[in-house]
Order: structure tokens, then C-alpha cells, then sequence
């Protein structure tokens, strides 16, 4: 049997190369080249980057802000089609893409029979429609969704925020139509008390009985 030729370690190893005093030369450019791809290589692997939140690190900012927006429900970027709203860029614009007929579909629902585009899009689906399964439970009442994102459109009610005309208190999930009450006035005028409400039933503190008469003549 033939013995494997042994290659000297120093063969192995990146020449040593000087410049001459003076000036450089192409093996000297080539050989720090190679050590400044090096060093851009060893930076993007020291993870000096990490998150507070679960500590866990990343090479640079932007890996790190971008693994931030998996802490936060706010999802800036809207679908023009449908307002489905999305956390990334990328992800809405392939979302987009998806109202377009010509996007091959090639997975199908065993239940439906509709077609996706993408594995996690056609499991959304099947948790959403068509399982029986709510891991997602609210922890201020017995409610439970099939989705973390259902979830926390249902928290959002839990949530009191003032109302900065009367300051009375509601869920941040309807306090756009409580000041709608304040921009548009009232509609429904008590012809006894002259006196004006939102809707046609009064409150209860209010009187419903006959108005206050005028004072008839004296007997």
C-alpha cells in the first residue's frame, strides 16, 4: 500500500510575507487582504449584539432589531388589498403577491381543498379554520384562540384607557367609537327637557315620564 505523501505543517500555514521598505508588493496586498477578510469574517462571529429582552446575540444591529420586532405585536406594514397587517417589509410584500392569480399554489387544505403558496401559510389556515385546538388562552377570563395573534386582539378589550374629553374609562378597542359621540353630537333631542342623547333610548338617570308643565293660572 502506497503511504500518504506528508505535507510539512509549515507548508500548511499562511506565508509570512514582508514589503520591502518603500514599498509593497502584489504578494504582501494579496497576503493582507486575506487577513482583512479575516478579520471582517471573525467580527461577524463574535455576537456582540444581544437582545435584552431573552439575551439572545447577534453579529450586528440590524439582525438585532430585526429579531426585536419578535417581542412586539405592533405590525406597521398594511396589505392594501385586505389590511392584513405585517411586522415586516418583505413578508407583506410577499403577502401581496399572494392576491395575485398567477402565484403558484402548489399545497392544498385536506379539508377544503383551498391552495397555498408557502407551508406556514397553509398550517395558519388549518389552525385558524378548521382545528378544534385554542393553546392560546387570555389570562384575564376563560377565552382561548387558536392563534397568538387572535389572542392578542382579544387582550387589547381587557385594556381601559381614558377618554380625554370626559375621561370616562374604555377599552382601548373602542375608544375610537366612544369620541365619536364627542365629534358628532347629539342626535335625539327630549322635546320635554330639551335635552339631547346619542341614541333614541335615554339613559336610565334620565326622566321618562311628563317633562315639568308651565305653572297653569291660579284658582
Amino acid at each position: 500500500m502506497k503511504m500518504p505523501t506528508m505535507v510539512p505543517l509549515s507548508l500548511l500555514s499562511v506565508p509570512q510575507v514582508r514589503a520591502a521598505r518603500g514599498g509593497g508588493g502584489e504578494a504582501a496586498a494579496v497576503v493582507l487582504g486575506w487577513h482583512s477578510d479575516h478579520d471582517r469574517l471573525g467580527k461577524c462571529i463574535r455576537k456582540n449584539h444581544a437582545c435584552e429582552m431573552c439575551a439572545k446575540a447577534f453579529c450586528d444591529v440590524y439582525h438585532l432589531n430585526r429579531h426585536k420586532l419578535s417581542h412586539s405585536e405592533e405590525k406597521t406594514y398594511q396589505c392594501s388589498v385586505c389590511q392584513q397587517c405585517f411586522k415586516l417589509k418583505e413578508r407583506m410584500s410577499y403577502h401581496v403577491c399572494s392576491h395575485d392569480r398567477t402565484v403558484h399554489k402548489p399545497l392544498n387544505c385536506s379539508h377544503c381543498g383551498k391552495s397555498f403558496s408557502r407551508p406556514n401559510h397553509l398550517n395558519t389556515h388549518v389552525r385558524q379554520v378548521h382545528s378544534t385546538e385554542r393553546p392560546f388562552k387570555c389570562e384575564k377570563c376563560e377565552a382561548a384562540f387558536a392563534t397568538k395573534d387572535w389572542l392578542w386582539a382579544h387582550t387589547v378589550r381587557h385594556e381601559k384607557v381614558p377618554c380625554h374629553v370626559c375621561g370616562k374609562m374604555l377599552s382601548s378597542a373602542y375608544i375610537s367609537d366612544h369620541m365619536k359621540v364627542h365629534s358628532q353630537g347629539p342626535h335625539h333631542v327630549c322635546e320635554l327637557y330639551n335635552k339631547g342623547f346619542t341614541t333614541t333610548v335615554p339613559p336610565p338617570a334620565h326622566p321618562r315620564g311628563e317633562g315639568p308643565r308651565a305653572p297653569g293660572p291660579a284658582g
